[in-house]
């Protein structure tokens, strides 16, 4: 429905978009209702603005159907883009609220990733003025609410330049603050910033990442520089505690896996005492005093694994040891271990190895010199093009 005027205001119910054949449901795209007023005038001389912009019940499904073709693109792929992408036609948005809305992505798995919004407002006095966000809703059942004060839409136009973010996401007592800028803010993409941590129980840093069933004591606070770009999420030069205990975060990575791949994980880690009695007992008899590590051999982990910890001392069942160093990977049947050391007793332990599918021990194959690759080990150096790091 239209009506005209200075402002003109337009609205749509029912909307529906269908999914693509093989989908796991007939609709795409859901719409309860949609209302929203576009100023006459600023579609003349444009960008246009809106005002007055609300959206009820919107549900949109993004999965992959059996033969990978994903739903969300539409018509045939677009070329590599040369140079930033040009967004100064996007509108000026002056006030927009979303309410009783969700996000559901369909992973390869078939897992279901769930963003509900119960509500989400966007306000602005004009094109040269901050723009201020704020939600509050759902990932996977875990409450979470986002507040966050944006440069203005004048800015985000010029997408040669870095756009300003300032980010406050908040899940009981767990927050993560962001200040720092992104290239491509509407994918969240480019970014680069100093990130605060708080976590006073892992609760629902676990819950979040579907592990709410691990049993974990453990506070984190942790600052640092967070960097995303394309499929890999950086945390680097991070310093801060694990229940009460120094630790430094020297790089945690994620890469995302592609169709068909499992994820990457690279961690470099240092702490100073690590009582890992005390963090795995949680949960287990009272005055447990041995943590309980079981070796699991997957043929097909998900994520790959590659880790490298320092720790200066530390407590493991009945063991306490110093200078401890570890390098390890975990790959598809087996866990390679490419340099252990510490020292107990007075004496200076050193080992490598690894543990196969069926148990048994043997040599690690010989690997690239980058510490990250998280593939198959490299069979000789010219195989380095299948790590999985930047250097790669």
């Amino acid at each position: 429905m239209l009506t005209p005027g200075r402002w003109l205001r337009i609205e749509v119910a029912g909307l529906r978009i269908a999914n693509l054949e093989g989908g796991s449901r007939p609709e795409m795209v859901e719409l309860g209702r949609a209302s929203a007023e576009v100023e006459l005038a600023s579609l003349l001389h444009g960008p246009p603005v809106l005002r007055a912009v609300v959206v009820d019940g919107l549900s949109v499904l993004l999965e992959r159907t059996a033969d990978r073709t994903r739903n969300w693109r539409f018509g045939a792929p677009k070329p590599a883009r040369e140079g930033p992408e040009d967004r100064s036609g996007l509108p000026t948005l002056l006030d927009a609220t979303l309410r009783d809305s969700a996000l559901l992505f369909r992973t390869s798995s078939g897992h279901v990733l769930t963003t509900r919004l119960q509500d989400a407002t966007i306000r602005a006095e004009g094109d040269q003025a901050p723009l201020l966000l704020r939600a509050a809703g759902t990932y996977n059942d875990v409450p979470v609410a986002l507040a966050a004060t944006l440069e203005p839409i004048a800015m985000l136009r010029d997408a040669a330049r870095p756009f300003g973010t300032r980010l406050h996401l908040a899940s009981g007592d767990t927050t993560l603050a962001f200040e720092g800028t992104m290239t491509d803010p509407l994918d969240v993409d480019g970014a680069d910033g100093n990130a605060v941590l708080r976590a006073p129980t892992p609760a629902a840093i676990l819950a979040l990442a579907g592990a709410s069933d691990v049993e974990l004591d453990a506070s984190l606070e942790l600052a640092g520089r967070l960097e995303r770009h394309g499929d890999v999420w950086r945390l680097s030069a991070a310093k801060g505690h694990l229940a009460g205990e120094a630790v430094t975060v020297r790089l945690a990575q994620f890469t995302e896996g592609q169709t068909g791949r499992p994820d990457a994980v690279a961690i470099d880690l240092g702490f100073g005492r690590l009582d890992l009695n005390r963090r795995l007992a949680a949960g287990k008899r009272a005055g447990a005093a041995e943590a309980d590590l079981p070796l699991t051999v997957s043929a097909a982990p998900d994520p790959l694994v590659a880790a490298k910890l320092s720790i200066e001392e530390l407590v493991y069942s009945k063991l306490q040891a110093r200078d401890v160093v570890f390098e390890g990977s975990l790959m598809p049947g087996r866990i390679a271990v490419e340099s252990f050391g510490l020292t107990t007793s007075g004496a200076r332990v050193v080992a490598s190895g690894q543990v196969d599918r069926r148990g048994r021990a043997a040599p690690s194959p010989p690997r690239c010199g980058c510490w990250m690759a998280t593939s198959t080990p490299c069979a000789a150096p010219s195989d380095c093009a299948t790590c999985r790091c930047p250097a790669g």
